[in-house]
């Protein structure tokens, strides 16, 4: 974890509503894990003081170039909506990275990723860490669900490198009509994979874990919550284990990502 002022490369316009912010931040590949996130400090704002977090979609750069990551985020309120003002050159103050990742070994099979709206963020992140690692194209299997074509943004970078993909929209306009969890529930009934990983709304994500308990399938789940310190001492993102009696969990700090087995909603 570092608290670092940090120099914006770009502050790119990518979609309706949606931006992707490049930071040069001096991570190396090896010190940023898909599903981490960091905490911005966002200028101008009248609780400046506090940040927002935001997962990490991506990292950037090389031995001649700098290290940086990339963060893609939807205007949504006045906190994004100022971070959307923020130009090249600019510097920001951001803590991270933070929280724990996923967790995909490359024996681990098939793997069915599967993501609601801006959710796409940390998982576009996880395949591109795959397939760096050399994980089989074809043993990736990813399920997208939107609201319409407008969110197809989100999944752009993945189409030259990835074959199969599933797509959902609520009102049809890309891919099937459907929820996301009900295309991945019939080829879950078809092909059952070896790991679900996902990330998405709340009421997205309960019922992919009812789906791996109900078939048996190693699940680990991306949570999103209000945060406002990023280190578990606010106690914002609290939310309750089911699992065992009276015990809570601190996203930021215990996840964002939860392995199903250890954690239920």
């Amino acid at each position: 974890m570092k608290l670092n002022k940090v120099r914006v490369l770009h502050n790119r316009c990518v979609g309706p509503s949606y931006y992707k912010i490049g930071l040069e931040t001096g991570y190396g590949m090896d010190e940023v894990q898909p599903g981490q996130f960091v905490m911005i400090q966002i200028p101008g704002l009248a609780d400046a003081l506090l940040r927002r977090p935001f997962s990490i979609y991506r990292t950037f750069g090389g031995p001649s170039k700098p290290q940086a990551i990339e963060v893609l985020y939807r205007v949504v309120g006045k906190g994004t909506d100022r971070l959307s003002y923020i130009k090249e050159g600019e510097l920001l103050s951001i803590l991270g990275p933070l929280g724990k990742g996923f967790s995909v070994a490359p024996d681990s099979g098939l793997v069915y990723v599967i993501a609601g709206g801006i959710g796409m963020a940390p998982l576009n992140f996880l395949i591109l860490r795959l397939l760096d690692k050399g994980f089989d194209t074809n043993k990736i299997r990813l399920f997208f669900g939107g609201r319409s074509i407008s969110d197809a943004v989100l999944m752009e970078d993945l189409k030259p490198v990835l074959p199969n993909v599933r797509v959902a929209t609520e009102d049809g306009t890309l891919g099937q009509k459907a929820l996301v969890t009900d295309l991945a529930e019939t080829e879950i009934r078809q092909t059952p994979p070896d790991m679900i990983c996902a990330c998405g709304p709340m009421a997205m994500l309960k019922k992919i874990g009812e789906m791996a308990l109900q078939y048996k399938i190693p699940c680990q789940v991306s949570l999103e919550a209000i945060m406002a310190c990023g280190l578990g001492a606010c106690l914002g993102c609290a939310m309750k284990n089911t699992l065992a009696e009276n015990q809570y969990v601190h996203v930021c700090k215990d996840g964002p990502v939860f392995n199903l087995k250890d954690f239920r909603f």
